[in-house]
């Protein structure tokens, strides 16, 4: 894994031992951020808070912090998991930008004064933990009409997510399926 472009491209990312995670790919993360920056999509991470859940390495994070991103909130419940996280958040000297809420993110209760301008999840596949981790991240303040939500998950699965999403996009990339919301 590796931040692809940026202020710190090509920085190596440590990896969680004896976890399973299942990173997104060089080829998923790069479409992401190429539809983020030349679509009706650009803007929305830009000098603006990011979260990402379900963050694992922090690799999406990382990544939109190095292309410009004000702040990133990892949410991250894995110990060993978190460690990892922890060692790129101080290769790349991020400290100050970057916060890490230890929890659940099906189960988040961390509020904020201000909403993020993209919100990535990425939960375990086949799940509907990114249903309970957005309607709990709107419930304290992170979601307005201007955020951009994210849902990374395989392409078997369906979007469950809460109504008052609208899908804007989907694009499939092999077994992954980003999918885009907005309020609607």
């Amino acid at each position: 894994m590796r931040i692809i472009s940026g202020s710190h491209r090509g920085t190596r990312l440590l990896s969680p031992k004896k976890t399973f995670i299942r990173p997104t790919s060089d080829r998923v993360k790069e479409a992401l951020f190429n539809i983020l920056e030349n679509s009706t999509f650009s803007g929305s991470y830009k000098e603006k808070l990011v979260v990402d859940a379900f963050a694992g390495s922090g690799a999406i994070g990382l990544e939109a912090l190095s292309r410009g991103a004000q702040k990133i909130v990892f949410i991250e419940n894995n110990i060993a998991t978190i460690r990892a996280l922890n060692g790129n958040i101080k290769k790349l000297r991020a400290e100050n930008s970057t916060q890490i809420a230890k929890a659940d993110a099906s189960q988040i209760s961390l509020s904020t004064s201000e909403p993020a301008g993209l919100i990535f999840m990425d939960p375990p596949y086949n799940s509907r933990l990114g249903r309970e981790c957005i309607s709990n991240l709107n419930k304290n303040g992170w979601v307005d009409k201007r955020t951009l939500v994210v849902l990374e998950q395989s392409t078997k699965a369906s979007s469950d997510m809460p109504m008052w999403l609208k899908c804007l996009q989907q694009n499939k990339y092999g077994a992954t399926c980003l999918s885009f919301f907005k309020l609607g």
